[in-house]
């Protein structure tokens, strides 16, 4: 029990961190009654950008987002844009697990939040 208490201690005094987010293409779910929306699914592809990271929205056949998103602790906050539309909003998700983030999104012209979860599934 001793050494692995020491063992604990060595990996705190050393630096070691569990990463905070994982980069590739993440399964997404999103909208629910609950909050007045319809529920959709697609893939999201986060990627480091310098600090920050890019993240882009596969939505149906259709519909496409690109957004900038910063990490803060255990939350990445995103701004986005439709590349169709050119409508624009941001989103806030949760670091939850290491592969697993639940968000929340609104658009500009949007007076509610709209749920939205992603978990990995690899590069």
């Amino acid at each position: 029990m001793k050494k692995l208490f020491l063992l604990c201690l060595l990996f705190a005094a050393s630096g070691f961190a569990y990463p905070a987010i994982r980069t590739g293409i993440y399964d997404l779910t999103g909208g629910n009654a609950k909050w007045g929306g319809s529920s959709y699914r697609g893939e999201v592809a986060i990627y480091p950008q310098g600090e920050n990271f890019r993240v882009e929205w596969r939505i149906g056949a259709s519909q496409s987002q690109v957004g900038i998103g910063i990490v803060d602790n255990d939350v990445l906050s995103v701004a986005f844009c439709d590349s169709v539309s050119g409508a624009w909003g941001v989103v806030s998700f949760k670091i939850v697990g290491y592969g697993e983030l639940h968000g929340r999104w609104a658009a500009i012209d949007s007076t509610s939040q709209k749920p939205e979860y992603l978990v990995w599934k690899g590069y």
